[in-house]
């Protein structure tokens, strides 16, 4: 069965990655599934609050007390903060990160690009 999920998710279209993290056990109950809804909830609560971490980069899935993230982070510190935040939340048994670093800096730290003043416009003309 995991390995035919594996098949048929690499064959839909539009797929950049795929992460093969399956699982194969006997069913949940459902206090087991609200726990894990609970913990998604918490966290993305916890993201939302944080300024130092862009909430909307990041999908979670929770499954089994296991949190998994993927998205990207800005930089090494929020993939950390991201990352520590969903270990401390109540009843997280692990924690996956599929988070990529972005490249170059963040929006805020790139130098502004230099504007004319109404000095050097109005001696060019």
């Amino acid at each position: 069965m995991k390995a035919q999920a594996v098949q048929l998710a690499s064959r839909i279209g539009g797929v950049r990655a795929l992460y093969d993290e399956i699982e194969v056990g006997p069913p949940r109950d459902t206090w087991d599934a609200t726990k894990d809804a609970w913990i998604t909830a918490r966290l993305r609560s916890e993201f939302m609050l944080d300024a130092d971490i862009r909430s909307g980069n990041y999908t979670i899935e929770t499954d089994d007390r296991s949190v998994y993230l993927i998205g990207s982070a800005r930089s090494p510190a929020e993939l950390d903060r991201v990352t520590r935040t969903a270990r401390y939340i109540p009843g997280v048994r692990r924690v996956v990160t599929y988070v990529e670093l972005r490249p170059g800096n963040p929006v805020a730290e790139q130098p502004s690009r230099p504007t004319g003043s109404i000095k050097s416009i109005n001696a060019a003309l």
